[in-house]
């Protein structure tokens, strides 16, 4: 692999925009937007072997030149390995090389994903964490939803400070994650702002 490749693909990605790439690789080819949010979803293997593939041989083998690669996708030093991209920078990736992105998985939602619409607690609960940008884009319309599956993931997580589905909590323990939640989009807030 020669090195001016190398930058050529760097020079790609410092000014890869999720939005414009991915979106206009999607309306190109007549394909719905199924998420223009963020995903902190791994990268599936697919992706992995799809960009394995992709890859010069030498950026493959050599893990200097493959931390350089995953750096100018993430720009971030502490990334050293495909296998720590999400997967939407592994899409981006995908993208910008010429290859088609994959598809999000189905994710079958259990207890942890489920909430009552009924309860006023609950869709105030959904409506903290869209305001934190923890929300996923329709597949059908131009609706953005709660992104259950980062919810899930943090309720599971030692950062919760109850460690139950929503649908087990009594209320007390929904009043303690709501109070969280609040604290967290305050935070969330300050920090967009500072931006």
């Amino acid at each position: 692999m020669n090195i001016a490749r190398l930058i050529a693909l760097t020079s790609v990605f410092k000014h890869l925009d999720y939005d414009t790439t991915y979106t206009n690789y999607c309306q190109s080819n007549g394909a719905n937007i199924t998420n223009t949010v963020r995903s902190t979803m791994q990268a599936t293997t697919g992706q992995i072997k799809a960009l394995h593939a992709v890859l010069p041989k030498d950026v493959v083998k050599d893990p200097e030149l493959k931390a350089q690669f995953v750096y100018s996708v993430t720009n971030d030093a502490t990334r050293t390995s495909t296998k720590s991209l999400t997967f939407d920078e592994a899409n981006d990736a995908l993208v910008s090389m010429g290859a088609n992105p994959h598809k999000k998985p189905f994710v079958r939602l259990t207890r942890w994903h489920k909430f009552d619409y009924k309860k006023d607690s609950h869709m105030y609960i959904l409506s903290l964490l869209q305001q934190m940008d923890w929300k996923v884009k329709s597949q059908t319309s131009n609706r953005y939803f709660a992104d259950m599956n980062r919810f899930a993931d943090w309720l599971r997580s030692n950062k919760s400070p109850v460690n139950k589905s929503l649908l087990d909590m009594n209320a007390v323990e929904v009043s303690t994650i709501i109070s969280a939640l609040e604290n967290m989009v305050k935070h969330h807030t300050k920090k967009t702002l500072q931006q």
